[in-house]
């Protein structure tokens, strides 16, 4: 809202109409023949009353306060006709006449014959009216003839049918009567005031009272004219005085303002705001919706960036008249290049810098008297040098047409407004003059993935607060090194990661993060930090990730961090302060969707394992919750049995889901199996590599007397990429992340994982401790079928209560040996046994081919164009279908008289639905089928209100799947008898333990039985136990025991 310059007449006290009675002495009544009185010529001065003539009679021009009714004529002084002019006129059936006029302003006259008796035969009192034009003067200076619309004269006992219109009223003999009192005289004031007839069908008063800041210098509107309530240089009394032409009201004459035509084509044309008389206000807020009228485009208005049009006049360094489609000046309509518009801040102009306030001091001296600071005003030295406090003004808000305040950042380019594009802005990076990196962030958790409150992440400062956009800078303390996961609609999502310095996103170009320019301050080494990410793909979006194993200053402890041993696509188990390792024991471990704030980076989503081959993990059996060590195999309830599950998202809370994988994890072991003690086993389980849809994950061991500990779930691919370990190491030369455990040629290397993992002897050396032509055998147990007995370094094993030599180790079928001890390998033929095989078709939702997107102008309907899938894919809960529009750029759109909807077809499984891509909300009205009774199907509409306030906005159709609606998986099941297979697994003791591959039934055969005896266990008595004599056949499940 702003107000003009000028003061303007209040309506209460000084908006009338013009009532005008003759004296009969000065007319002479009807008695004056037609060629001695012929209404011309004729000049009346408007007296209260005319006591020139004669102080009983109350005549001449009288003024009717605004908004009175009924309207009356002038009073006569005879009480028994003063009224009947009146009585007359708003008796009249046909039009109702009100105040204000339709056109012009009310002037009356009546000529009434005073000397006669009431009921005489010519007690008939004439009567006239008619309406003033618009921009008719009448003061204290001249006399000034009215240029008038139709006049209507009658006499007072006449019919309504009767009465003339627009010319002489013929009455006893054809004498000239009342008519001539409106048509023919010339008309002068009195007094020293001056009133004119105003658009607003008043007469305004100038009454030249300096002390009211209504009257002189107030303004007011006549014919596209402005005029100005002054005092006359001549005369000294007060006039109103022609400005020029101001067709938009706006205070600005046309030479004055570059936009004064309100029916200029490139203007708009319907529902503008109107200049307030009475307070001298127009109102044009919202800026973004009424920027294109006339009357919001003028020198003082703010600039709206993106309408197309330079709303402030604003050219070079000053004013131009010729500047409205001139949008490249300093208050740019490129939101872009224009920060004020961009944010909705204030700027100052050239003429207003150096202007503000002077304010005395916060804390005054003692004893000092008091001082008026503000003869300091716009003089910033002598008021600082006066001990007063500067405020500098604040200048003009300027806007932009969505009416958001949106982020700015000035580049080479001119700058980049973050927001004002919509999603299409979302992780979009940018650097500033002084080489400062932003990326532009949206604080809704639809758009942004994060585990903390987006707004902590230095979402803006105080001098450049941020709303729901923000330019987010990649040096602000507390968003160094926290991923960021980006969510455009329709796109897949993808991380963003600060360095310290620049912002990077995750994508197919890039894997590691770049090493910023400084190490950083404190305990914290930047580039260390740096060298813990790693750029991959999951499923369908790209992830960075960050290997901080045990060390301290982790930055990302959820499913964005990767604890020592853990992959980079890696399933999120447990928090770093319930588990600094990463291993959770009991008998049953589900791994889901709702731990490791998952659902804050990607919402509902389930797990995509797509493009992957194999699901990994490491497994020990353990004595209880805490992880206590196996010592003896008596300590465990055989036959060991470890199962694993993956399941789909169920339809109903209580349902488990459909089965999409079931397996015996045991029979997946690549290293040696080893049931006690602290080694772990490693499985590795082939997998569908388009498994997708994945709620759960639960490994349980089938014994509810055993327990179990898992760490380092992870998904890798046969080709090996993708498949880089965690190492839990920190360095400013190398990436934490190994190719394999075998990585001993680096400044990090394997070895302390390898420890971890397989034992303090697994680890044979660096590169150069072992032999150079086995690049794999830095440590034994990571890899199927391993076996080394070439150099290695010395290996000091302390055990309790003993000491010993340093010795060397080699690698027996990825098992350790210390030299000078035995080990053998136990081979078995497994001929038939089973796996279970699961077929998965993740089923998509069918899209109804019926579904119109429509846009009606003034009841015409036109059709948007949108290519609609027929379907939506697995997964695609919420997709935006159509290309983007802007209702502003829709053939012929009228602006307040164009709606948009989508018609469709019922569906019990989705809605669609219009979303603002720059608030990124639900826009419209949603009608379910039957909610609406004239139209049974279901629609969404932006109706011609909601319309005006997104004319600009980029709109999106989006389809959402229903609360309570999943897409549905079929897994069919099957058991495939696998060829004969023959397993070799290694034993040092008198005694080992293995597992079976697969389900039974089993034909298994021992093919030396000269050598060792296999037992087939099916429980914890020596008469579970049955010798393999030949071959052996079998329908239940069971472990081998080897003696």
């Amino acid at each position: 809202m702003f107000k003009i310059g000028y003061a303007l007449n209040s309506h209460k006290s000084t908006l009338v109409s013009l009532r005008l009675m003759t004296d009969p002495h000065v007319v002479a009544d009807h008695q004056i023949d037609d060629d001695v009185y012929t209404c011309e010529d004729r000049e009346l001065i408007c007296y209260n009353k005319n006591e020139k003539y004669d102080p009983d009679w109350n005549s001449g021009c009288d003024f009717l306060s605004q908004g009175s009714w009924p309207l009356e004529f002038p009073a006569a002084p005879n009480a028994n006709v003063e009224k009947e002019c009146s009585v007359a006129f708003q008796n009249a059936p046909l039009p109702r006449y009100n105040a204000p006029s339709d056109k012009g302003c009310w002037i009356f006259a009546a000529d009434y014959d005073l000397w006669l008796d009431p009921g005489s035969a010519s007690d008939d009192n004439e009567c006239a009216f008619a309406q003033a034009r618009e921009g008719i003067v009448i003061d204290g200076s001249k006399f000034s003839s009215f240029e008038l619309y139709g006049i209507r004269s009658f006499s007072s006992s006449d019919n309504y049918e009767y009465w003339k219109i627009g010319g002489k009223y013929k009455y006893n003999d054809e004498k000239p009567n009342s008519y001539c009192l409106i048509k023919s005289y010339k008309w002068k004031w009195d007094k020293q005031e001056s009133y004119m007839c105003a658009d607003d069908h008043y007469w305004h008063a100038c009454r030249g009272d300096e002390e009211d800041l209504n009257d002189l210098g107030s303004l007011t509107w006549a014919s596209d004219y402005i005029y100005n309530c002054t005092r006359d240089k001549d005369t000294n009394l007060p006039v109103w005085k022609l400005m020029g032409e101001d067709k938009d009201q706006d205070g600005y004459t046309t030479e004055n303002d570059c936009a004064d035509d309100p029916k200029d084509p490139i203007l708009q044309q319907t529902d503008c705001p109107e200049l307030d008389i009475e307070t001298g206000e127009i109102n044009c807020e919202p800026y973004q919706q009424y920027s294109k009228c006339a009357i919001c485009i003028n020198p003082d208005a703010p600039e709206v960036c993106g309408d197309e049009l330079n709303n402030d006049c604003r050219f070079g360094s000053g004013f131009s008249a010729d500047s409205l489609e001139n949008t490249k000046d300093e208050t740019s309509d490129d939101c872009n290049k224009f920060k004020e518009g961009c944010e909705q801040g204030f700027k100052e102009t050239k003429e207003e810098k150096g202007e503000g306030n002077c304010n005395p001091p916060s804390e005054p001296k003692e004893g000092e008297e008091e001082k008026d600071y503000s003869i300091y005003d716009n003089k910033q030295s002598a008021c600082e040098n006066a001990g007063g406090t500067w405020k500098p003004a604040e200048g003009k808000q300027h806007f932009n047409v969505l009416g958001e305040e949106f982020s700015w950042v000035n580049t080479p380019e001119g700058g980049y407004c973050c927001g004002i594009n919509g999603t299409d802005d979302l992780g979009h990076i940018e650097s500033n003059l002084d080489g400062e990196n932003f990326v532009c962030l949206n604080k809704a958790e639809e758009l942004v993935g994060t585990s903390e409150n987006i707004e902590d992440l230095n979402w803006g400062t105080e001098q450049t607060p941020c709303s729901n956009w923000c330019w987010v800078k990649a040096s602000a303390g507390n968003v160094l090194f926290k991923i960021l996961t980006i969510k455009k609609p329709g796109e897949p999502a993808f991380d963003v990661v600060s360095n310290s310095d620049k912002w990077f996103s995750c994508d197919e170009n890039i894997e590691t993060l770049e090493e910023p320019n400084t190490q950083g301050e404190g305990e914290e080494n930047f580039i260390e930090l740096a060298n813990r990410f790693y750029c991959y793909q999951e499923g369908k979006h790209w992830s960075w990730t960050e290997c901080y194993g045990k060390n301290e200053f982790t930055k990302n402890e959820n499913i964005k961090g990767r604890l020592a041993g853990e992959g980079l696509y890696s399933l999120y188990l447990v928090a770093k302060d319930e588990n600094a390792n990463g291993e959770v024991f009991d008998r049953r471990i589900e791994l889901n969707t709702g731990k490791g704030d998952y659902e804050k980076f990607y919402g509902e989503a389930d797990f995509d394992f797509s493009s992957y081959d194999y699901l990994e993990f490491m497994l020990k059996f353990v004595a209880d919750e805490q992880g206590t060590s196996i010592e003896k195999l008596d300590d465990l309830v055989l036959p060991l049995n470890v199962s694993l599950e993956i399941r789909g998202r169920p339809e109903k809370v209580d349902e488990k889901g459909p089965l999409l994988f079931q397996g015996n994890a045991l029979g997946y072991v690549i290293n040696n199996p080893s049931f006690t003690g602290e080694d772990w086993m490693h499985i590795r389980i082939p997998i569908d590599n388009t498994l997708q849809g994945i709620q759960k994950i639960v490994i349980e061991t089938k014994s509810d007397k055993n327990y179990i500990g898992v760490k380092n779930i992870r998904l890798t691919k046969s080709s090996g990429d993708d498949s880089k370990l965690c190492s839990g190491q920190d360095s400013t030369v190398d990436n934490s992340w190994l190719d394999d455990l075998d990585q001993g040629g680096k400044t990090i290397t394997g070895e302390n994982l390898c420890k971890a993992l397989y034992g303090e002897e697994a680890w044979f050396g660096d590169d150069g401790e072992i032999d150079s032509s086995q690049d794999s055998a830095n440590c034994c147990g990571n890899n199927e079928n391993e076996y080394y007995a070439g150099k290695s370094k010395d290996v000091v094993i302390i055990e309790e209560d003993s000491s010993s030599e340093p010795k060397k180790y080699g690698c027996w079928n990825s098992q350790t040996v210390a030299s000078g001890n035995t080990i053998m390998d136990v081979k078995f033929n497994v001929d038939i046994y089973k796996e279970k095989n699961f077929t998965v078709t993740p089923n998509p939702i069918e899209l109804d081919n019926i579904i119109d997107v429509t846009y009606e102008v003034n009841d015409k309907s036109k059709d948007i164009p949108c290519n609609f899938p027929t379907e939506l894919q697995y997964g695609e809960d919420f997709k935006q279908l159509c290309s983007p529009f802007k209702i502003k750029d829709l053939s012929n759109a009228v602006y307040g008289n164009t709606s948009v909807r989508i018609d469709y077809k019922p569906s019990d499984k989705y809605r669609l639905v219009f979303y603002d891509l720059i608030t990124f909300e639900e826009i419209g009205y949603h009608f379910d089928e039957d909610e609406d009774p004239d139209h049974p199907e279901p629609y969404h509409i932006i109706d011609n209100e909601t319309a005006q306030e997104l004319w600009y906005h980029p709109i999106a159709v989006f389809v959402e799947i229903k609360e309570g609606v999943y897409f549905d998986i079929t897994s069919k099941p099957s058991s495939n008898e696998m060829p004969e297979k023959q397993v070799t697994y290694s034993c040092t003791e008198d005694e080992c333990l293995y597992p079976l591959p697969g389900e039974p039934p089993y034909t298994i055969t021992n093919p030396f039985p000269h050598v060792y005896e296999l037992y087939f266990v099916t429980g914890p008595q020596k008469e579970d136990e049955v010798l393999i004599e030949g071959t052996y056949n079998t329908n239940e499940y069971g472990n081998l025991k080897a003696r």
